[in-house]
């Protein structure tokens, strides 16, 4: 595979007078869109990424032509490859992450290799020219390249460090959260290592209600509105799924909170009302309540939540046969009755 850059333009003025000339296919260079009136050559940004535009890799950093021609084949993804090493470090193949980040051109990776100097010698030239062929957004750009030249021998770097787009909220969000659901897997997987056959089958339909409806909450309760809707909706659903460990671990821990009967009828009428109130007819649209929750999305979202709470229930009566049903049920269903409430004015 061919890593050159194209040649820049006859003289270093000229240079900083416009983006350097394209072979056809190749994104520009910057990788960035700086508007109608062309590049900003006066900015200190810029003429860092002119001053890098021919730097290359050392040859034995690129795989060899067996293994990208493995890597074609089987295409990998350099990002999952990157931040499961930074998350197991010990285990860390650097030499499979950046030559799978070489095969796929994915220069965000490549540029924080070379900052960091995870299975390369750091090379802040090389990082700052990855930083200029990576697609962002300019105010992106324009931090991210200082930060780079300025970066100390004993600092860190990460792509989600000088983020301003709601698009890199949500990549760098989604990067976060598959780091925490490892963790909350391994957590579940500690806590139920000992359970029965039967426990293990009521705790199966129990998780996979519980990944149901945390998916609902973040694709149909959350308001998907803005630039920030990928990480707003990951969030939302996070906090189910963390909510659902916690309580998991507070009930092996023997710590619930007790409830009543009467107790539990009072929050079934309360919750009853909150979600007629959200999904009533006559609701303002969209436009007119500035979100785009909708009706129909709260119902299969609540759908979802009967039938996790019907899961809990039965998982409960399966594990924990000391405890009523009516103790899970009315810890859930305050906690929904919550987020209903919260959704009446929207």
């Amino acid at each position: 595979m061919k890593h050159t850059l194209p040649l820049l333009l006859a003289t270093a003025a000229f240079c900083l007078a416009s983006a350097p000339a394209t072979a056809a296919g190749e994104a520009p260079y910057p990788h960035v869109w700086m508007g109608d009136k062309g590049p900003p050559v006066t900015e200190g940004w810029y003429k860092q990424c002119m001053a890098v535009a021919q730097q290359q890799p050392p040859a034995a950093d690129l795989p060899a032509p067996a293994d990208a021609a493995a890597l074609a084949k089987q295409p990998c993804d350099a990002q999952t490859l990157y931040y499961d090493a930074r998350h197991d470090t010990a285990r860390a193949d650097w030499t499979a992450v950046r030559h799978c980040a070489f095969a796929t051109q994915d220069h965000a990776v490549l540029m924080m290799l070379y900052a960091n100097g995870f299975g390369v010698p750091r090379n802040r030239p090389l990082s700052i020219h990855h930083a200029c062929r990576t697609d962002s957004a300019l105010a992106e750009t324009r931090e991210r390249v200082p930060h780079l030249a300025a970066l100390k021998a004993t600092e860190t770097f990460d792509q989600c460090d000088d983020i301003t787009s709601g698009m890199m909220m949500g990549l760098c969000e989604s990067i976060h959260e598959r780091q925490v659901d490892k963790e909350r897997q391994r957590r579940k997987a500690m806590l139920t290592k000992d359970f029965s056959a039967a426990e293990r089958e009521a705790f199966a339909a129990l998780d996979t209600a519980a990944r149901r409806y945390a998916e609902l909450r973040g694709d149909k309760e959350t308001d998907l509105s803005g630039t920030a809707r990928a990480a707003m909706s990951i969030a939302a659903s996070a906090q189910v799924l963390d909510e659902f460990l916690k309580d998991l671990e507070t009930f092996e821990q023997g710590r619930w909170k007790v409830a009543t009967e009467a107790q539990w009828a009072a929050a079934d009428k309360r919750l009853n009302a909150a979600y007629r109130q959200v999904v009533k007819p006559g609701r303002p649209a969209a436009a007119e309540s500035g979100t785009d929750v909708r009706p129909d999305g709260i119902q299969a979202t609540q759908r979802a939540w009967l039938a996790y709470r019907d899961a809990w229930v039965a998982f409960a009566r399966t594990r924990y046969q000391l405890v009523q049903p009516w103790v899970v049920s009315t810890l859930l269903t305050q906690r929904r009755t919550v987020l209903l409430e919260e959704m009446k004015g929207g």
